[in-house]
C-alpha cells in the first residue's frame, strides 16, 4: 500500500494513508472501524479510496484488532500480534481460514 501511495501522491500523504490505515486496524469493534473509515473517506484521495475498498479492505476486515482479540492473537497492552505460527494454531483450532489475495 505505502509503494502504491507514494508513487501516487508522495512520500507526506502515504505516511499519513499508512498511519490512517493502523488506526483502523487498531479499532477496536467493527463498529468503530466502519465510523472511522466513513470519517477517512472524506478526506482521502478518491483514486486512494477506490485501490483501498478494492485491493485492501478485504484483508484488513479479517485481521483487525476486534477479530484478533475474539482470536487471542493481539496483545491488548500493546497492540503486538502474536508470531504466525501461533496465529495458524489458533484459527485452525477455532476452524477460520484466513485467505490472503
Amino acid at each position: 500500500m505505502k509503494s502504491w501511495s507514494t508513487e501516487k501522491f508522495g512520500e507526506e500523504v502515504a505516511v499519513a494513508l499508512a498511519h490512517d490505515f493502523f488506526r483502523l486496524l487498531n479499532c477496536e469493534t467493527l463498529q468503530a472501524y466502519e465510523n472511522l473509515k466513513e470519517a477517512y473517506c472524506e478526506k482521502w484521495p478518491r483514486n486512494f479510496l477506490v485501490y483501498y475498498n478494492s485491493h485492501i479492505e478485504e484483508a484488513a476486515l479479517k485481521s483487525g484488532r476486534w477479530v484478533l482479540e475474539n482470536l487471542n492473537a493481539y496483545k491488548k497492552d500493546s497492540g503486538v500480534i502474536l508470531p504466525l505460527k501461533t496465529i495458524n494454531h489458533i484459527t485452525k483450532s477455532a476452524d477460520v481460514f484466513f485467505t490472503y489475495k
